[in-house]
């Protein structure tokens, strides 16, 4: 069952609350930046019961804020599971200033299971662990409900969208907890556990940039790039593209002959770093990937996400 509870006793989900000691708990935002994006509504609950709380909807009524810091703060005194808590701890602190616990993850869980599933994001997803595990089709954003900004979604929509990642959250606690003691990982787990409020403080105080600096190094590090690419390309008599993983391995391991790792053909810099002595190419290549990343990733995307006060 859900309810959302706007207009109803707010006493009755305090009750609720007050009857129970773990809980499971999700936050639906407007985005992923705690600083820019708002919080649309809360969900809590169990396995078979779980609340709503809408907060920032655009085209429906909303319970007042007072309800959400209610909530929130008879919640910050029990056990409370996350899927990825790091993200929802660290919105409602910022919006809040109320400092939820983060008791359990299943993210966590999750990972230290199969940590194989850490090279493929989506294999952590809630949804893609509650379908595989727990053989449940829960809402996608995007597919089912046609937006990725969640204060737009009807409530009704909203609702079972909302509570369903509290119930699944809480199934998915239960199936897999048992695995971290049979696995004796307990020690790690609440170890990953207790690191999660300090990076997501970090994450929350931020790194001051300089970006006078940035925006006067941008055009020598642009510079930089071409010119080592046309150097690194004269190889090739300038016909392969290095931007190209696969005109860059067919100048490495066909044009120039370098030898081959496994009969691998990969251009990937942990391969390339192994073949440092095979050619003077590689020194170059390797140098090029590390400022084409920095332009690229860091440089080129850095002013998007520094906030009004640096």
């Amino acid at each position: 069952s859900s309810s959302a509870f706007c207009r109803q006793d707010l006493q009755d989900a305090l009750d609720w609350i007050s009857l129970h000691d773990l809980i499971a708990f999700d936050i639906e935002t407007t985005g992923l930046s705690h600083i820019y994006d708002s919080i649309v509504g809360v969900s809590f609950g169990t396995g078979d019961t779980a609340f709503y709380l809408p907060i920032g909807h655009k085209l429906d009524d909303n319970c007042p804020y007072e309800y959400l810091i209610s909530i929130l703060k008879a919640l910050s005194v029990k056990s409370l599971i996350y899927h990825n808590g790091k993200f929802d701890w660290k919105f409602i602190y910022y919006k809040t200033k109320i400092d939820l616990p983060i008791t359990h993850d299943t993210l966590a869980i999750a990972a230290l299971w199969d940590s194989d599933r850490i090279e493929k994001k989506t294999a952590l997803s809630l949804k893609h662990l509650t379908k595989e595990l727990l053989n449940i089709d829960m809402l996608e954003l995007e597919e089912d409900l046609n937006t990725t900004d969640f204060s737009v979604v009807p409530l009704s929509d909203a609702i079972y969208y909302a509570a369903t990642d509290s119930l699944c959250t809480f199934k998915l606690f239960e199936y897999l907890y048992h695995f971290i003691k049979d696995l004796n990982l307990e020690y790690v787990y609440f170890l990953e556990l207790s690191i999660i409020k300090s990076i997501g403080t970090i994450e929350l105080n931020g790194i001051k940039i300089d970006l006078d600096f940035i925006r006067n190094n941008v055009p020598k590090l642009e510079k930089l790039c071409f010119e080592l690419k046309e150097e690194i390309e004269a190889y090739g008599d300038n016909e392969y593209d290095i931007n190209s993983p696969q005109q860059l391995s067919q100048l490495l391991y066909e044009r120039l002959k370098i030898k081959q790792i496994k009969n691998s053909t990969s251009t990937d810099v942990r391969i390339l770093e192994k073949l440092e002595n095979e050619h003077e190419i590689i020194p170059k290549l390797i140098t090029y990937s590390a400022l084409d990343k920095l332009r690229n990733s860091f440089f080129g995307k850095i002013e998007s996400t520094i906030a009004e006060d640096g």
